[in-house]
């Protein structure tokens, strides 16, 4: 994936950028993305900025929030946030093939709940 500030960045999407995110944050993958939307705009810039120094390792931090500071919105910021996120989890893989994917596994969660009676989704059953 890409920033386009002053030009394009390439943006690391690979486990190795995981893992520095789970070391900056103290936290699992997992927990991070299900505070995504509690966290401050210099921490979504970090989240961003972990991608995208792993690809250009002599952008400095100072510089990389200069350059966000006159080429983003908050809109962009948490449109390339959620392109990024995504990318993590399935790297190169396009919004299509990802959104699929989702689908797919939503639709076995599904069937794996109501197979086993806790699909939530479904109506409870008449007590007699």
């Amino acid at each position: 994936m890409n920033l386009k500030l002053d030009r394009d960045y390439e943006v690391k999407c690979t486990l190795g950028t995981i893992r520095e995110l789970e070391q900056k944050f103290g936290c699992s993958f997992a927990e991070l993305i299900a505070k995504l939307n509690d966290l401050s705009t210099e921490d979504r810039l970090a989240m961003l900025y972990a991608g995208v120094r792993r690809a250009e390792p002599n952008l400095g931090w100072d510089r990389f929030l200069a350059l966000c500071d006159e080429s983003l919105g908050l809109g962009a910021l948490s449109d390339k946030l959620e392109e990024f996120v995504y990318q993590l989890q399935y790297p190169g893989k396009s919004q299509e093939e990802i959104e699929e994917i989702v689908q797919k596994k939503l639709a076995k969660a599904g069937k794996i709940n109501r197979s086993i009676g806790t699909d939530l989704s479904a109506p409870a059953p008449a007590q007699g």
